[in-house]
């Protein structure tokens, strides 16, 4: 595959199914592994629980998880959603400023 340069492009690299560029793994992969997926957030050591209070991830696994622990999940679960939403927003918000203008 070539880029419109007729140079060779680079090729993404596939994570969880979805398309990610080299740097997209340096976003995607911290937050897997500090998510509490595959360790629990309260073993983990302090720096490492406090960074992962701040990944949008951690809070998805949070909302995922929270009906299984209780009957009626309410006000944890929405926050967990505004915080994913707001993630969300924010990363559209960046992307956009962030994408090369091109006029013809």
């Amino acid at each position: 595959m070539t880029s419109v340069s007729g140079a060779p492009a680079e090729p993404a690299v596939r994570v969880a199914g979805l398309g990610v560029d080299r740097g997209g793994r340096r976003v995607v992969l911290p937050q897997i592994l500090l998510c509490g997926l595959l360790a629990p957030r309260d073993e983990m050591s302090p720096a490492l629980e406090a960074i992962s209070a701040v990944l949008p991830m951690t809070y998805a696994v949070d909302a995922m998880t929270l009906p299984t622990e209780t009957s009626s999940p309410g006000g944890e679960q929405l926050t967990d959603l505004a915080v994913i939403a707001l993630a969300g927003v924010a990363a559209l918000a960046l992307g956009a400023a962030t994408l090369r203008r091109r006029t013809a």
